[in-house]
């Protein structure tokens, strides 16, 4: 008997505030829904906002033309341009590398780290003695590597500077 009053007062409750206040606009079928407007507001513009390409988009870099420099440029390696110059400076480091058993020779920033294979023909003895005669500007980072300080200024002088010390493991 007592659940026939609560069930009253319920749908009591449900029929008057029902009158007074309007259902929000997120419940289906009963609540009233804005009608969307005709005329769309563009968003204000924003100085950081990206160009970003669509798919499908082509997009090319704009080109300054330099007759001077496009006609010596061959490569494009990391966002650097190789000369036909500097190309043929580098098959002559990798020449000279190569004669004496080094893998690798890899250069930047003032040093440059030298990988020699294990059938390096570069004697143990030439090694140590190079390493002595450079007054620290060789260094044994592990085995078959060695760490050595080259220029850092332009590219002819980094070049001497590891021609040279491919040049003393020789010696």
């Amino acid at each position: 008997m007592r659940l026939r009053p609560a069930g009253a007062l319920a749908a009591l409750v449900l029929l008057l505030s029902g009158c007074g206040i309007g259902m929000p606009g997120w419940v289906p079928w009963l609540g009233k829904q804005d009608a969307p407007s005709a005329v769309a507001t563009p968003a204000p513009h924003n100085p950081n906002l990206l160009d970003t390409p669509k798919p499908g988009d082509i997009r090319q870099r704009p080109t300054e033309d330099n007759e001077e420099l496009s006609d010596r440029i061959i490569a494009v390696v990391n966002n650097d341009a190789i000369t036909l110059e500097q190309l043929i400076d580098i098959v002559r480091i990798r020449i000279a590398a190569r004669a004496l058993g080094i893998e690798r020779v890899e250069s930047g920033e003032g040093k440059a780290v030298i990988t020699f294979a294990p059938s390096t023909r570069v004697e143990p003895a030439a090694l140590v003695k190079a390493i002595h005669a450079s007054r620290g500007r060789l260094k044994m980072r592990r085995e078959f590597t060695v760490e050595a300080a080259v220029a850092r200024d332009s590219w002819p002088a980094v070049r001497d500077s590891l021609l040279g010390v491919l040049r003393g493991f020789a010696a």
